[in-house]
């Protein structure tokens, strides 16, 4: 089917259907132009081994098996992709969460004891809302994706269309900014118990802090990717002051710990 965005491919899927390609057949060259649209048209590289050797994958996209698979045999090589692909954010609040666990109760702490077990009740609360503003996030896009797929034979279907994709666009930028705030919240705790709980699990909260700055960094690519095609600048300005307001206080926080 190509190496075009496959939002844009509709047509291109109706004239594969009548030419009498099965849903299998189709499923699988949409995977293997998403991998294509990737490769080729935003990272632009001309050979796919010179993405490397050991190759390790992660995002939403990668949860589908068909995508990975497809992945794997443009590059001819095995790839790895981790059990928690796509939520980096949950698995920094868990790990703060985990960290805490490991200080309760222990005598050398005693003086952050309380401290402790509030971090850890409100790191325990953040990981479920983080994991549920992923699935938010991917019903986001097919939300955009059907919007783009709309008539527009008529004026007015043409205007409904456009309608459509704007509504999903905004709430695309949307969720992404829950997920930031919600992972700067989960930062903020993770720093608070710094030089405060077990030392053995200093290493264990440093992982916290990459896992949640690459949620923060990861929400703020699909923030920038959408606020571009807004028609509501004055929605845009807003989402980039929020997503801002963000960076500027979790980067350096997250490089302290």
């Amino acid at each position: 089917l190509g190496s075009r965005c496959t939002v844009f491919m509709n047509s291109r899927v109706k004239q594969a259907q009548k030419e009498g390609a099965t849903v299998g057949d189709i499923a699988a060259g949409l995977a293997i132009s998403v991998i294509k649209n990737a490769l080729f048209k935003v990272i632009k590289i001309r050979d796919p081994h010179d993405v490397g050797e050991k190759v390790i994958v992660q995002g939403g996209t990668f949860l589908n098996d068909a995508v990975l698979r497809a992945f794997e045999q443009e590059l001819q090589r095995e790839v790895t992709r981790p059990t928690i692909a796509g939520i980096m954010g949950a698995f920094g609040a868990a790990l703060t969460a985990m960290v805490c666990a490991l200080t309760a109760g222990r005598e050398k702490y005693a003086a952050h004891q309380a401290l402790i077990a509030d971090v850890q009740k409100r790191a325990e609360a953040l990981r479920p809302r983080l994991l549920e503003v992923m699935d938010r996030d991917t019903e986001a896009f097919l939300t955009v994706s059907a919007a783009f797929a709309l008539p527009k034979g008529t004026e007015e279907e043409k205007a409904a269309r456009s309608q459509a994709i704007q509504r999903g666009l905004e709430l695309c930028t949307e969720v992404p900014l829950e997920g930031m705030e919600l992972a700067g919240e989960a930062l903020e705790l993770a720093g608070s118990i710094l030089g405060k709980c077990n030392e053995s699990a200093a290493s264990d909260l440093g992982v916290a802090a990459l896992s949640l700055r690459a949620g923060i960094q990861g929400a703020w690519l699909n923030v920038l990717i959408n606020v571009g095609s807004l028609r509501d600048r004055a929605f845009a300005d807003r989402a980039l002051a929020r997503g801002r307001a963000v960076l500027d206080r979790s980067l350096p926080l997250a490089d302290s710990i």
